[in-house]
């Protein structure tokens, strides 16, 4: 009796964690739907693990990306992408690019989102890595 409870207990713990992952999908694709406008960006270089380069930005000039409910994106040039969330990951891909760019989703709700995103290359012995923060309100 005591192995079938517990087996019963940790099947349930599996559906809860689960059922749970995809409602948190379900409201993030929800709520990045709409037109997003940066309000502050910020850019941080390294080289071999120490700060070299630090920069804010904070004028966007009417700069925007809007996210449609079909999972395209277009953004004020015109351009348009292909994106999913997946956990905590927002994945765009411009059209006619091989290449998806992949940012960590900090902070979303009906009006704001925080972005994080990195990359990292070697150079001989040097370790490059560049990390952007952003931060969009929906208007």
């Amino acid at each position: 009796m005591m192995k079938r409870f517990t087996l019963f207990a940790l099947l349930l713990a599996v559906v809860t964690i689960t059922g749970c992952k995809k409602d948190d999908d379900e409201k993030a694709a929800d709520n990045i739907i709409g037109k997003w406008y940066p309000t502050s960006s910020v850019e941080t270089e390294y080289l071999n693990g120490k700060v070299i380069s630090q920069e804010t930005e904070t004028d966007f000039d009417n700069e925007f990306t809007e996210f449609r409910s079909n999972g395209t994106a277009v953004d004020n040039d015109g351009d348009e992408y292909t994106y999913k969330i997946t956990g905590s990951k927002l994945t765009m891909r411009e059209n006619g690019d091989d290449d998806d760019e992949v940012y960590d989703i900090k902070k979303i709700n009906s009006s704001e989102l925080v972005i994080y995103g990195e990359s990292t290359y070697e150079d001989g012995a040097d370790k490059y890595k560049y990390t952007t923060e952003m931060t969009l309100k929906k208007k």
